[in-house]
């Protein structure tokens, strides 16, 4: 970016920078924002391909699919515009049903009466830019990320992971208090690599010098352990992980509670056929120091063809560094 900035007379930070693009380039739009949050504040796509990209380290590179993008791209306002006519308007149609349930900071979809696979209302999408250009686009409270690559940064972390084969490295639900760590070949519920080390230098959160209790969960092993930590004299934690999925949290000893709701199959949404029963399993965690205090947690859906027998669970408590399926 220093070097557009450097040519052209741009406004140089990230609320004034947006990527844009049509078919392969609608693709393209929302990967390079998701890999690149700290340089772009918006994103959209006309009629983007249905194509899958693949991506990593030469020899190691794995495949995504653009509608799986959707954690990593919370918190950045996005708009797919697609024609009516176009031979992929059930893929955008697939698309924008997934995004609209999850967790999108701002998520616009305009359809457009056009007989072909081209990028239509130009203007309109311009002005969703303009418009995102006048605001500000602060770091999400907790944010995601999947990245294929084994070396990277975002939102001031440092991530190293070291593996074999190929695979996403995915952060979820990041916050002081602790965040959701594994790496899965594709996402995103591909089966959780195990055999490999991710070490985790965390933004300046932290109080500089003072202990912290890691609270780890071993998605793979169902095991909860605890180890002590030390911020650096800037406030950043050094976080080491095996393989296998971590759900952690991170206090001060004897401080703070935290739940994690992990679902079994790794996905917020699952299939389901008419007239088939489904279970949807979870895991709650307490990744804290104390007791939680009462817990509700609800079953909800947008689709009125379906039905939950049980809908609601009530606990009274869950203790720190316990669990329940």
């Amino acid at each position: 970016m220093s070097v557009v900035d450097s040519i052209y007379n741009t406004i140089p930070d990230r609320d004034h920078r947006a990527v844009s693009g049509q078919s392969m380039g609608g693709l393209m739009a929302p990967w390079t924002e998701s890999q690149n949050k700290d340089l772009f504040g918006s994103a959209s796509m006309f009629s983007p391909s249905p194509d899958a990209a693949m991506f990593g380290p030469e020899g190691r590179e794995v495949c995504f699919v653009n509608r799986e993008l959707y954690r990593s791209l919370k918190g950045i306002p996005l708009r797919l515009t697609a024609a009516d006519g176009d031979r992929y308007i059930q893929y955008y149609h697939e698309q924008k049903a997934v995004w609209e349930l999850d967790d999108l900071t701002h998520f616009e979809y305009h359809e457009v009466s056009y007989p072909d696979h081209r990028a239509v209302d130009i203007p309109d999408q311009f002005m969703f830019h303009m418009q995102e250009f006048a605001k500000t686009h602060p770091i999400p409270e907790n944010w995601h990320h999947a990245d294929p690559f084994t070396k990277f940064s975002v939102w001031n972390y440092e991530v190293s992971a070291s593996r074999e084969g190929p695979a996403f490295t995915i952060l979820e639900n990041v916050t002081p208090e602790g965040m959701l760590a594994c790496s899965r070949p594709y996402l995103p519920d591909g089966p959780l690599v195990r055999d490999e080390a991710i070490s985790i230098l965390t933004d300046r959160v932290y109080i500089p010098s003072e202990s912290y209790v890691m609270t780890d969960y071993n998605l793979s092993s169902g095991r909860i352990s605890k180890s002590n930590l030390r911020s650096d004299p800037q406030g950043r934690l050094t976080i080491r992980l095996t393989g296998g999925g971590h759900a952690i949290g991170i206090n001060k000893p004897g401080e703070g509670s935290g739940l994690c709701l992990i679902p079994e199959s790794g996905r917020e949404e699952i299939y389901c056929e008419t007239g088939v029963q489904n279970t949807l399993s979870l895991t709650l965690v307490n990744t804290g120091e104390n007791p939680s205090g009462p817990v509700s947690i609800r079953a909800a859906t947008a689709k009125p063809w379906l039905a939950f027998d049980i809908d609601s669970l009530q606990l009274e408590s869950l203790g720190p560094g316990k669990k329940i399926a």
